[in-house]
Order: C-alpha cells, then sequence, then structure tokens
C-alpha cells in the first residue's frame, strides 16, 4: 500500500544548486523529475545505527546513475 500525499504536505525542504556543470535545460528537467516522482528517503547510519550498509557506497552509484547497484546494495542481506 502506499501511504497518500497529503499528510506529508509539511515534510519540504529546499535545494540549493552551485557550480552545476550541465545545460539550463537537463537541471529543469531532472528538477522536475524530483519535484513529480520524488526520491528514495533512505535515512542511513545515522538513523538506524548500523554500519552493515555503506551508504557512501549507495550514493557512489546513485551518483554513476547505477539505480540497479543501488537498490542491491540497499537489499542484500546484512550479516
Amino acid at each position: 500500500s502506499t501511504m497518500p500525499r497529503r499528510p506529508l504536505y509539511g515534510n519540504r525542504f529546499s535545494l540549493v544548486l552551485r557550480d552545476v556543470d550541465a545545460a539550463a535545460d537537463q537541471v529543469d528537467e531532472v528538477c522536475r523529475d524530483l519535484r513529480d516522482k520524488g526520491f528514495v528517503n533512505f535515512y542511513g547510519l545515522q538513523r538506524f545505527g548500523s554500519s552493515a550498509i555503506g551508504t557512501h557506497e549507495v550514493g557512489l552509484q546513485i551518483l554513476k546513475g547505477d539505480w540497479a547497484g543501488a537498490a542491491e546494495l540497499l537489499m542484500k542481506p546484512r550479516e
């Protein structure tokens, strides 16, 4: 089941982009996608207190555009 968006209206923040090396139309497209689709809200170590997930490794995969690799890291069994 999915949570309706209405209760989350208070959970907003602003992003500031500096020194972006991309065309304005690319930045606009990504910003529209974030606005319309959102993003994975993964808390990481500060929330769960475990070193089992290397959030820096997940972040690297996301930066590379390797969404499957990022998801695999998040979903792999922990020891």
